[in-house]
């Protein structure tokens, strides 16, 4: 079952990015003082993302937001890829594929077996 991975990506004059977060809580917190820093007063606004201290200007900041996607452990790409070998989606083989030759159809374009 994949994983739920929690990111903040900002937006703002000569500033943005993304910040993968370790958990649903401290995304949400984030977010929480990303809020408070752009409805109150403040001139300045700090963070601390993952152990690093981050400053910034809050008029500087034009917008941000709290994304969820989903991410598959390694197992479980290495079973999804295994499984798709074994029912041949996307892989194109001689026995397979609609496209290649045969004897006859290589015979008829003059390229025949002798």
């Amino acid at each position: 079952m994949p994983t739920q991975i929690y990111s903040i990506q900002t937006r703002g004059h000569n500033m943005g990015g993304s910040q993968r977060c370790n958990s649903k809580e401290e995304a949400e917190s984030i977010y929480a003082t990303l809020l408070e820093a752009v409805t109150s007063d403040k001139p300045i606004c700090e963070l601390e993302l993952n152990g690093n201290k981050v400053c910034f200007r809050t008029k500087d900041l034009t917008g941000f937001g709290l994304h969820v996607h989903l991410e598959e452990t390694q197992e479980e790409i290495k079973a999804r890829r295994i499984a798709e070998i074994e029912n041949g989606y996307g892989y194109n083989n001689a026995l397979g594929y609609q496209g290649a030759y045969d004897a006859k159809s290589v015979a008829g374009l003059g390229g025949g077996l002798i």
